[in-house]
């Protein structure tokens, strides 16, 4: 019976750390339009933005794009974030994210996306970096989006009870809307 027990223990540690990510499941992040580096970068720009977007819903999270920020903060206050003295910080505040996630590109020879994660009510990132965005390999990018943010997340701990009203109103409200 001693070896049953001893042989289940390591399975279920593992199943544990398996649901550990789970824990920062739907946590509302802001992620306003990524800033290119120069006008003719906006394909890269939008194609590794939809990428970390689409990392981060599959990591659980719900995705404030400008696009459904700016349906209760001005749009205007989303635009070129990253160069912004102000964004995210005006806006946060005004939605249901604890975080932000600000990325402007930059080319020094090759294209680098500097990372921005800032915790709602503070002037200054909670996480700042920069990864080279490879040719051929932008996922790459974006998974290194998705650890930043949930180690913050991890961090900061589990939404408190505002922020988890918050999100369970806008869940109702996307199944009202069959999204």
């Amino acid at each position: 019976m001693v070896a049953f027990a001893t042989m289940w223990k390591p399975l279920l540690c593992s199943v544990a750390l398996l649901l550990a990510p789970a824990a920062q499941a739907s946590e509302p992040v802001l992620v306003p339009d990524f800033t290119p580096s120069a006008p003719d970068d906006w394909v890269v720009t939008n194609m590794v933005q939809n990428l970390v977007v689409n990392r981060l819903v599959s990591d659980g999270h719900i995705v404030l794009t400008s696009e459904v920020a700016g349906r209760v903060v001005p749009p205007e206050r989303l635009v070129s974030c990253g160069p912004s003295p102000t964004c995210p910080q005006d806006v946060i505040s005004s939605l249901p994210a604890r975080l932000a996630i600000v990325v402007t590109m930059a080319r020094q020879g090759s294209l680098t996306g500097h990372v921005e994660l800032f915790l709602v009510g503070q002037a200054q990132p909670a996480q700042v970096a920069d990864f080279p965005l490879v040719p051929g390999n932008e996922q790459l990018f974006a998974g290194e989006v998705s650890r930043l943010t949930n180690g913050v997340l991890a961090q900061i701990g589990p939404a408190s009870e505002r922020h988890g009203a918050a999100r369970n109103a806008d869940q109702a409200a996307r199944h009202r809307l069959g999204r």
